[in-house]
């Protein structure tokens, strides 16, 4: 039963499963079931995959890059500054939350990582449910189809707004939550 514990303190689940099941005969289901009650006991859970943090998080650095390149050197009608640096800012600094969880052992610095990356896409949700709120509502198209385009439009603000504020609240929840290191 040791070797088991210190199978699913180190992560192993795959491994912690399968020494349960020779240890006790179970099948595969009841193999598991105790190996998430053990890990929900010990307050541990498998890791992620280092190298999924870390091409997810490179994948979004360049994006978030290229779309800051596009709002400040390219603006135009069809490119507008504002939501281009917006978005590119919030997906490089995703990237760059990605890769300190890449770089750290996984860790509480990587709890935190993930703290702040839920608040900064949380923030960058906010901004655009705010632009589209206040200053391209007439983008807004679709809706109730017996009601009338101006209704439509002043329901999407209002639907936008409100997103907007409950995205606000949870960048306030995720940011008081990574100066508090949870």
């Amino acid at each position: 039963m040791r070797t088991i514990r210190a199978a699913v303190q180190l992560g192993a689940t795959v491994d912690a499963i399968q020494l349960y099941r020779e240890a006790t005969g179970c099948d595969l289901a009841e193999a598991t079931k105790a190996i998430e009650q053990m890990q929900a006991e010990l307050g541990t859970t498998t890791p992620p995959n280092r190298a999924q943090c870390f091409w997810f998080g490179l994948f979004s650095l360049v994006c978030g890059s290229g779309l800051l390149f596009a709002g400040i050197a390219m603006p135009s009608k069809k490119n507008p500054m504002f939501p281009c640096v917006v978005l590119g800012g919030m997906f490089a600094l995703c990237g760059i939350w990605m890769l300190a969880s890449a770089a750290s052992n996984f860790s509480a610095a990587s709890k935190k990582a993930g703290t702040w990356f839920a608040a900064t896409v949380a923030a960058g949700f906010s901004t655009m449910a705010f632009w589209v709120a206040i200053f391209d509502s007439k983008g807004i198209r679709g809706g109730i189809p017996f009601l009338p385009n101006a209704w439509n439009q002043s329901l999407g603000q209002i639907a936008f707004f409100c997103g907007g504020l409950f995205c606000l609240v949870l960048t306030a929840v995720f940011v008081r939550a990574g100066f508090r290191g949870k």
